[in-house]
């Protein structure tokens, strides 16, 4: 039963949708994925069905640029408010300086290290919130640049600053405190399992993992230690591979402001409730292949599926 849905679904993104399956390490770069990753994910696939966005092919050359997935770190959930650059050293992060000197005021100092600045923490949050739930590096603040409250955490702590001229503007590329570039992430749409009756479900269905849906954080822990290994045994080396990162998930819902239906809570929904989607390249993961499409294949696809138990989250939707 396992076999005859993967059959089901590939026979779908070909034939419904004329998704082009990835075959080459070239067309793994168009979606921003290395020759290794695109090998480890596919290996690690079985009875596994997972969709995630394309990355722009900056990525690669942002890890190519590095000497390799060893030499780089994957962008973490606090670096949510810095840009990844398409010019000079492109597919790393940056803000423009004197922006950055605004973000960062009164939170953390500067210190010069040669030609680079490491930041330093001038304190840690006295909010009550757990450490662990202050997510943003700063606190937000109001229109006349004062700190609404103190939900912050000082995840930028020793982390360090190249400056690059870029257009004529001056930027700082953060870097990891080992001064590894930071490069992007994966975002992860949807995951879900095959079980043994041939239906689709959530996460959960492999043994002895009380998970739960979508997006726990040991699932996707555990996904990346999977790749990890795949790495390894692909490149002999140690890598800690983790490009899968939370967030814009099926499974992260919101109700909406005004008609309260209850929904992801990417993308951004007008008053109607209907989401407003960018089209763009889409990846799905089935049991062992990589398929491209976009949002509008994506939907129908979905649809096609609907006999396996799945419902399409972004069902309204207006796809640009």
């Amino acid at each position: 039963l396992k076999a005859n849905t993967s059959r089901f679904m590939a026979n779908s993104l070909v034939t419904k949708i004329k998704a082009s399956q990835i075959v080459s390490a070239a067309q793994a770069r168009g979606i921003g994925l290395t020759a290794e990753e695109w090998q480890a994910i596919c290996r690690n696939s079985r009875n596994v069905i997972e969709v995630f966005r394309g990355c722009n092919p900056n990525r690669v050359a942002a890890i190519e640029r590095a000497g390799g997935l060893d030499k780089v770190h994957f962008k973490p959930g606090y670096l949510k408010d810095f840009k990844s650059l398409k010019k000079g050293p492109a597919g790393e992060y940056a803000i423009e300086a004197t922006e950055f000197r605004k973000y960062i005021k009164d939170n953390y100092d500067m210190v010069p290290e040669g030609n680079r600045y490491r930041l330093r923490a001038k304190r840690d949050s006295s909010s009550n919130k757990p450490y662990l739930d202050r997510t943003s590096p700063v606190p937000e603040r109001d229109a006349a640049g004062k700190p609404k409250s103190d939900n912050w955490g000082p995840w930028l702590d020793n982390h360090v600053l190249e400056g690059k001229m870029i257009g004529g503007k001056k930027y700082y590329a953060i870097k990891h405190p080992d001064q590894k570039p930071i490069v992007p992430d994966i975002d992860r749409l949807w995951y879900a399992e095959i079980g043994s009756d041939g239906r689709v479900g959530k996460s959960g269905v492999l043994k002895g993992k009380n998970w739960l849906p979508n997006d726990d954080p040991r699932e996707v822990v555990y996904w990346n230690q999977m790749i990890s290994k795949a790495l390894h045994s692909i490149t002999g080396k140690k890598i800690d591979w983790r490009g899968y990162q939370h967030g814009k998930s099926a499974d992260y819902t919101t109700p909406h402001k005004i008609t309260g239906e209850v929904a992801p809570g990417w993308p951004k929904r007008n008053d109607a409730g209907v989401f407003l989607i960018e089209n763009e390249p889409i990846v799905i993961k089935v049991n062992g292949s990589l398929f491209v499409t976009d949002w509008n294949g994506l939907g129908t696809f979905m649809k096609s599926m609907e006999i396996l138990n799945v419902k399409y989250p972004w069902a309204k939707s207006i796809v640009k």
